[in-house]
């Protein structure tokens, strides 16, 4: 992908699948890139060159209302087709925005636009349906579900997947 909307939607697709994030930390329910909410921020993500990973700094979740900040980090896996770092890399290259931008926010001309939820659901149902699954059984939802199904499928160790996640029960 190399326009700016879809470097960022890709970016944003990959860091909210392998990052279990809830669609309101990735994307934006408005248009401005500066708009108030739990949206991530260019600011809250680091490069972590020897980890080859990134840092995510999570402000505010569903779950985290009180000024309790998470960390989470998302592993990259260079030279793969679904790297996430390689991914915000892109992103980056192409899209350069301020720190206090939502981070998959994109430029087009002059204008900054933030990553809106419609967009991102939008991408999961053209992904089901290129795949041959029905896109009406996919949501914005299904990143967050289907990142740590995948996790969990791969041995991840179910206190690292809730964890990250930001699940406060053991239903997750």
């Amino acid at each position: 992908v190399r326009d700016a909307r879809g470097c960022a939607l890709w970016a944003c697709v990959l860091i909210t699948f392998f990052g279990y994030f809830r669609k309101s930390n990735t994307t934006s329910d408005g248009a401005s890139p500066f708009g108030s909410g739990k949206c991530i921020r260019v600011c809250d993500i680091d490069e972590v060159p020897l980890k080859y990973s990134l840092k995510i700094t999570v402000r505010s979740s569903k779950t985290r209302q009180f000024g309790k900040v998470a960390t989470v980090y998302v592993a990259g896996c260079l030279g793969h087709a679904l790297d996430p770092v390689a991914a915000l890399k892109a992103h980056r290259a192409i899209n350069v925005l301020a720190a206090e931008c939502h981070a998959f926010s994109f430029v087009v001309g002059k204008k900054v636009t933030a990553m809106h939820h419609t967009r991102l659901v939008q991408a999961a149902k053209d992904m089901a349906t290129a795949a041959g699954v029905d896109p009406t059984t996919v949501a914005g939802h299904s990143f967050r579900r289907g990142g740590a199904s995948y996790a969990f499928q791969c041995g991840v160790p179910d206190v690292l997947i809730q964890r990250q996640g930001d699940w406060v029960s053991l239903c997750y």
